[in-house]
């Protein structure tokens, strides 16, 4: 074997860093402001001047440059109108065929391209619980927006008031679900998964209190 001394391999650990949470939020201000513009300090969560102007600024250059350099094949307006559809869809099954459709890509493709989405850190696959795990592997899963400030930049959400009117909409509970799935997920323990079932909730009682 060749270059084996090279490797990394048990020498080195992988943290991921999320966006600060709302338990991590100093002040009130903070907290108020944290669901509408998420947890990214230069998002505006900490002063609020920036919003949505830096989201919409982060995701652009994403779809223009890092993701294209990163390997994902589709042209950044295709990338685009899938972060639409995937805004519309936050917390509902991934139907790759009928996004597929939309897009006119076959479902292999933009599975491909939710990959990719996924290896950014926007968004999150809560897999569907099932005690079968055959099961559990061939059914769809969830999809969430990481971020609830890049979500409502691509929904054109831009102060509390329309965020307000969105929130009495159908669908709204979706939001909050995502905010607690993202929470748990960097509250629990390495190694344990989220399932649709628990949502981690012993980690956030556990914080909460």
């Amino acid at each position: 074997m060749t270059r084996v001394s090279e490797s990394l391999a048990g020498r080195l650990s992988v943290v991921e860093l999320a966006p600060l949470t709302l338990a991590e939020r100093n002040s009130n201000a903070q907290r108020e402001r944290h669901w509408l513009m998420g947890g990214f300090p230069d998002g505006g969560v900490l002063n609020g001047r920036r919003f949505p102007t830096w989201q919409r600024d982060y995701l652009d250059l994403l779809r223009q440059r890092d993701l294209p350099n990163w390997g994902l094949p589709a042209a950044p307006q295709t990338t685009l109108r899938l972060l639409r559809m995937l805004a519309s869809g936050h917390g509902q099954e991934w139907n790759a065929s009928q996004i597929g459709k939309s897009l006119g890509r076959s479902y292999h493709t933009v599975d491909s391209y939710l990959d990719y989405l996924v290896g950014a850190f926007l968004f999150r696959r809560l897999e569907a619980y099932h005690a079968n795990i055959r099961k559990r592997l061939v059914k769809r899963p969830k999809i969430y927006w990481r971020d609830t400030g890049l979500l409502h930049s691509i929904l054109n959400v831009e102060n509390a008031d329309a965020l307000l009117s969105r929130l009495a909409s159908p669908g709204s509970g979706r939001v909050g679900k995502g905010t607690s799935f993202n929470s748990s997920s960097v509250l629990s323990k390495p190694g344990v998964p989220c399932t649709a079932r628990s949502i981690c909730a012993p980690a956030i009682s556990a914080r909460s209190t």
